[in-house]
């Protein structure tokens, strides 16, 4: 990847399991902020919408872009290296960038269309 100029990238799989429109269960990867429950809350286009992380592994932290844009003020789960206590926890720990939340949002919006 370094030869290429590409940069790191985290797996991060979104599965949902639905019935009707009655009930979603969305599972994500990696330690994912609660932001992203609270927003399917308001934005599922189901009755109810229960968000599962840690699923399919863990390598992460998946903060907020407001969490990011703190930068070190945004703890050290938002942080980019070197913040040592995440350095501990995740050991090939990517930090990611502000627009991860734009991405999740939209896969998780692009699972949710599947429903029919």
């Amino acid at each position: 990847m370094i030869e290429r100029n590409q940069p790191p990238e985290v797996r991060f799989d979104i599965t949902a399991l639905m019935l009707g429109d009655e009930w979603c269960l969305v599972a994500m990867p990696h330690e994912v902020f609660c932001d992203y429950a609270l927003w399917m809350e308001e934005a599922s286009p189901f009755a109810r919408t229960v968000a599962w992380s840690y699923t399919n592994g863990c390598e992460s932290y998946i903060p907020t872009d407001k969490d990011l844009e703190l930068g070190v003020r945004g703890g050290y789960e938002a942080a980019g290296f070197p913040r040592l206590a995440a350095a501990l926890v995740y050991a090939s720990r990517l930090a990611c960038r502000p627009g991860i939340e734009g991405q999740i949002k939209d896969g998780i919006r692009r699972v949710w269309s599947k429903k029919e």
